[in-house]
């Protein structure tokens, strides 16, 4: 029985790709406008397409030891397309954070493996590396302060930096 239905199943599926393939069709009207179509419009003309499209890999094959071999994943990446502190907010205002803000990180596309982050405090980097889009910047007390972020790669090679946002922090005093 499983024989008959697979006997029947294959020549079907061929016979139904068969039907659904159409022709491409190419024409030009009186303005000189190309159109193309899967049908037949007065005086255009059919276009045949190549059954044996080429398509590219990441990988290259090694013609002298018949491996793969990756294309460099830097060589690839193009740039981030935006970056940016999407938390804290510009001329946010913190009270009683016991010197500890969270930042959040918008990154499109997603941080690759081998970039970092950097924060940049007050003009100066902190020497701390962030491998996350979230993560807290310690000894931010009492007063105005400015962030800004950069991703770098292994090298130190800087990729992108954000915008500086201003915070201001309050803490209450012992005197008051």
């Amino acid at each position: 029985m499983n024989k008959i239905i697979f006997g029947l199943l294959i020549p079907s599926l061929f016979l139904l790709s068969q039907t659904l393939y159409a022709g491409i069709y190419k024409s030009i009207d009186k303005d000189g406008n190309v159109t193309y179509s899967g049908d037949s419009i007065n005086n255009s003309k059919e276009i045949k397409i190549k059954k044996n499209l080429t398509t590219y890999s990441p990988y290259q094959y090694n013609k002298n030891n018949k491996t793969k071999t990756s294309k460099s994943k830097q060589a690839i990446f193009k740039k981030y397309q935006h970056f940016s502190i999407s938390s804290p907010t510009k001329d946010q205002t913190f009270n009683n954070t016991g010197g500890v803000i969270s930042v959040a990180i918008n990154i499109e596309p997603p941080l690759k493996k081998n970039h970092i982050i950097l924060a940049n405090v007050n003009g100066v980097t902190r020497p701390k590396k962030f491998k996350s889009t979230q993560f807290n910047i310690d000894d931010l007390f009492r007063g105005s302060h400015t962030i800004s972020v950069k991703v770098v790669n292994k090298k130190g090679q800087l990729l992108n930096s954000s915008e500086t946002v201003s915070i201001f922090v309050k803490q209450h005093s012992i005197l008051h």
